[in-house]
């Protein structure tokens, strides 16, 4: 009898399990969201053809200069997202709770660079291959993936149906279930769990939600599929809850509200 619920633990504890791997496809220079959501994260994999419009200079050597910066400093005060931002109205500085990160490794070769760097406590690595957008053929170290982010990049929705057949495709046999899908609350309000990512006291902070990928979701009709911006009533995920992630003083403060606590129209805040 011990033995049999040792194993019906450890089975329980396998099912619940993440992998700790990060995808993230149009990145630009947005190292804070996935350190924020998942801050335990291993390696972050992040797919992105450079854009001139995300650096100060237009170059990659900027772009990159401005992650590095972000790292260092453990928020984004000088950065040109920042910069950008403050002129549609005040812009706190958002801050990284786990302080700044120290670079251990950085190479940039055949359009993958690689940074290695200790944030929190623990080493992280992030590879970025930057002259790919996330329709084209992957590399085929990105695996084991247990969260998936387009934040940046445009909504699976909106794909054409061969566009959106070859990223299903794509991204199947690198998925490791459990795994999760992030995006902008725009365009996700069916998603069963929303997080807004707040910098400061009075900052409104950015609404962004996330469901659960489950193997049928690759088999489904696009509508059906939580990859394709479908229904996701049926998928076994907790109740709404809003994360709030408030940066102020270095501090992480997480706030916690049910589904019955927000039945409120889309652009509630917590």
């Amino acid at each position: 009898m011990p033995r049999q619920r040792f194993v019906q633990r450890r089975r329980r504890r396998r099912a619940e399990y993440v992998a700790p791997n990060v995808l993230y496809c149009g990145m630009a220079t947005d190292i804070m969201t996935p350190l924020l959501l998942v801050p335990k994260f291993e390696i972050l994999y992040a797919i992105d053809k450079h854009d001139g419009a995300f650096s100060r200079e237009g170059t990659w050597e900027s772009q990159k200069d401005e992650i590095r910066t972000m790292l260092r400093r453990g928020n984004d005060e000088t950065s040109y997202t920042r910069e950008v931002y403050i002129q549609c109205g005040p812009n706190n500085v958002h801050t990284l709770p786990g302080g700044p990160s120290q670079i251990t490794y950085d190479c940039d070769r055949d359009s993958r660079w690689v940074l290695e760097f200790v944030y929190d406590g623990t080493a992280r690595k992030m590879i970025y291959h930057h002259s790919k957008n996330f329709l084209d053929e992957w590399p085929r170290e990105i695996r084991a993936i247990g969260h998936l982010m387009l934040v940046g990049a445009e909504f699976t929705a909106y794909l054409r149906d061969r566009e959106y057949r070859s990223f299903v495709r794509t991204i199947e046999p690198r998925i490791s279930f459990p795994s999760w899908y992030y995006a902008l609350l725009s365009g996700h309000e069916n998603f069963p769990e929303t997080m807004i990512i707040r910098c400061g006291s009075k900052r409104e902070g950015t609404e962004m939600a996330r469901a659960p990928i489950a193997p049928r979701d690759f088999t489904r009709p696009r509508r059906e599929s939580v990859l394709g911006n479908g229904r996701v009533e049926d998928h076994d995920a907790e109740p709404m809850v809003c994360y709030v992630y408030v940066s102020q003083r270095g501090r992480r403060v997480r706030k916690v509200r049910t589904l019955e606590e927000n039945k409120k129209p889309h652009g509630w805040r917590c």
